[in-house]
């Protein structure tokens, strides 16, 4: 019997549809432990960035805060700083991730994909969180300000734009796409910890 038997082309195909999932993960052991580096390393830039862009941002708030004089911005400014603060302290981990001393490499990699999709759902879940901060400084005109503060012509487009709904609109478009994009994330990193639990049994 060859291939061209369409029973015997099927079982093939089903075979390799099979194997697929934990093609993508079976390496050398010094394979493994490079792409445990790789991910330890990717884990402190990730920290530092992250607290990094974080205090920078919460920085600017700050003096919003501080300068505003329109109270709903103030008011704006000083709950984006708190939802900060609460992110900074809450969820970003106290260290980089790294290999525990009698955890195996491949183990170690499930668990950073678990990890990410955790994480990616629990930001996901306070993003709306920001939203009492966008619409005060919708309400308090912050745009509006911003632009007659750089000398905008009022007459001009960008002008009008500010004048009006549209960055309110944009931004909560912003917010829907990264939650949107956070989802994503998430089920990705879900499915690599799959390929990753499925080889571990499969060599087991």
């Amino acid at each position: 019997m060859t291939l061209n038997d369409p029973d015997q082309a099927q079982g093939v195909w089903k075979a390799q549809k099979v194997e697929t999932p934990t093609a993508r993960i079976k390496a050398r052991p010094e394979q493994l432990e490079s792409l445990v580096r790789s991910r330890e390393n990717l884990n402190k830039f990730v920290y530092w960035t992250a607290t990094s862009v974080t205090a920078l941002l919460a920085a600017g708030f700050l003096y919003n805060v501080v300068s505003a004089i329109q109270p709903w911005i103030r008011f704006g400014q000083a709950w984006a700083l708190a939802f900060l603060a609460f992110v900074l302290a809450t969820q970003l981990p106290y260290r980089p991730s790294k290999k525990g001393a009698q955890e195996t490499c491949a183990r170690f990699l499930e668990r950073q994909h678990q990890e990410r999709a955790q994480g990616y759902l629990r930001l996901r879940r306070l993003l709306w969180l920001l939203i009492p901060s966008i619409v005060a400084s919708w309400i308090g005109k912050g745009a509006l300000m911003a632009a007659k503060t750089n000398g905008l012509d009022p007459s001009s487009w960008l002008f009008r734009f500010c004048a009006g709904p549209w960055p309110f609109i944009l931004i909560m478009a912003v917010l829907s796409l990264i939650w949107l994009a956070f989802g994503a994330a998430a089920g990705k990193a879900r499915r690599d910890a799959e390929e990753i639990r499925i080889a571990i049994a499969g060599n087991a």
